[in-house]
């Protein structure tokens, strides 16, 4: 018997001998049960990839890997085929699914605390206030949203630190000198047609706040899909009234986007195995074209009459109720 740990069973599927330092997972719920965290939301156009290589070399892009599966050869017989992709995508999970962004409500409820204070005049008195914790953030998040504002409005957008309430001369914001996150505007910077129209270049745009940018951004969950824009107004110079141009005053637009889930992707990653153990092990085409390993040492015998025995009877009701049921869960087009 060789050393390898078969699995104990005459008939199994490739999940069972997966390669070395392969994890694999049927569904969200089961990566979630397992791991503790939800996995990345599924990226439309790409196949699906339940699986994941640990230990491979990530730093050289052009590194690839070769990794066997099962499958039929071009006779349509099973084999046990190759396959060869980069490392970044042999590490890179592509479950299908919606992934449940997190609500701006639940973002808030965690922020942690800080001991920075709001100092202002009121009458001649000395007010202290706690800063507003839907206000703050760290310097690489108001960079990335102003990144992400460039990027999709074509405007030149710049994180901006404070140092006190935007038109309140009196007030100041003391920061916690531990505390790294900040009071950002996200400063916009218009074109020549914009500043044709608006009459003002830059323009600031509180990122914090209810009514500021992220909280907008975050109407569908934080950090869920979607893109930014301007609202439109009528072309004050069009003397017919028809032109629209993009309303800078009114402040970026966020249009969310429908999150892909994979449904409708039929193409899937194999799942990648070790080398078969032979003997006992040894390939056998199921129902459906579906490849499996069937360990010869463990098939009962056919009685010298001939026909099943009661236990080879047994064994093949039972691949019949689990290929049937697999079969279920494939898409229309792979039926």
């Amino acid at each position: 018997m060789p050393n390898t740990a078969l699995p104990n069973k005459p008939l199994y599927g490739a999940t069972d001998i997966l390669a070395p330092n392969v994890s694999w997972w049927n569904n969200r719920a089961d990566y979630l049960a397992a791991q503790g965290t939800e996995a990345p939301p599924f990226v439309g156009g790409q196949p699906v990839k339940r699986w994941l290589v640990s230990g491979l070399d990530t730093a050289d892009p052009n590194a690839t890997y070769t990794f066997n599966y099962l499958g039929l050869d071009a006779s349509g017989n099973p084999a046990v085929l190759s396959m060869t992709m980069p490392a970044s995508t042999a590490v890179t999970l592509n479950m299908p699914g919606a992934y449940s962004y997190p609500s701006y409500a639940s973002w808030l409820s965690g922020r942690a605390p800080t001991s920075g204070t709001i100092v202002y005049t009121y009458f001649g008195q000395t007010l202290v206030n706690p800063m507003d914790l839907s206000s703050l953030f760290l310097p690489a998040e108001a960079q990335a949203l102003a990144a992400e504002m460039s990027a999709q409005l074509g405007l030149t957008c710049t994180p901006v630190a404070l140092t006190g309430p935007d038109g309140n001369a009196t007030a100041k914001y003391n920061y916690d000198p531990n505390d790294a996150r900040r009071y950002y505007d996200i400063s916009v910077t218009l074109t020549a047609g914009a500043q044709a129209v608006q009459g003002s270049s830059p323009q600031s745009f509180a990122m914090g706040g209810a009514t500021g940018l992220f909280a907008i951004r975050s109407s569908t969950g934080v950090g869920a899909p979607g893109a930014w824009s301007w609202t439109t107004i009528v072309d004050p110079t069009d003397a017919a009234g028809q032109r629209q141009i993009p309303n800078y005053a009114a402040g970026p637009r966020w249009t969310a986007s429908v999150q892909p889930d994979g449904s409708t992707e039929s193409r899937e990653f194999p799942v990648p195995v070790r080398p078969l153990v032979s003997p006992p092990e040894q390939l056998v085409a199921l129902l459906g074209n579906v490849v499996a390993v069937e360990r010869t040492d463990l098939m009962p015998q056919t009685p010298a009459g001939g026909g099943l025995t009661s236990a080879q009877a047994g064994i093949l009701s039972d691949i019949q109720t689990k290929v049937t049921a697999l079969w279920k869960t494939l898409p229309p087009s792979a039926q």
